[in-house]
């Protein structure tokens, strides 16, 4: 996955590897949901993530998809006590 970086590119992937937390969700569980603290991203490993806003009436937008591979995160999570804004 690493090898085609260039040299280089690696300093600190020591620092980054010993951060990763690996975590699995039931199908159909909430990740995080609006209002949660975030401050990482995530990985899909495998299955399918979707990405929503939840009106307080329980109405549902989809805000997108996440595949295999794929990454998320909201951009509340570049602040220290950043908030999503969003159910995942």
């Amino acid at each position: 996955m690493f090898a085609a970086l260039a040299p280089g590119m690696l300093d600190g992937l020591e620092v980054l590897l010993k951060r990763i937390v690996v975590r699995s969700h039931p199908v159909g569980a909430t990740i995080f949901a609006a209002g949660d603290r975030l401050n990482d991203v995530r990985i899909v490993r495998s299955g399918l993530v979707k990405l929503c806003y939840v009106q307080p009436s329980g109405e549902e937008w989809i805000k997108s998809f996440i595949e295999e591979g794929g990454f998320f995160s909201s951009i509340a999570a570049l602040r220290p006590d950043g908030e999503a804004s969003f159910d995942a």
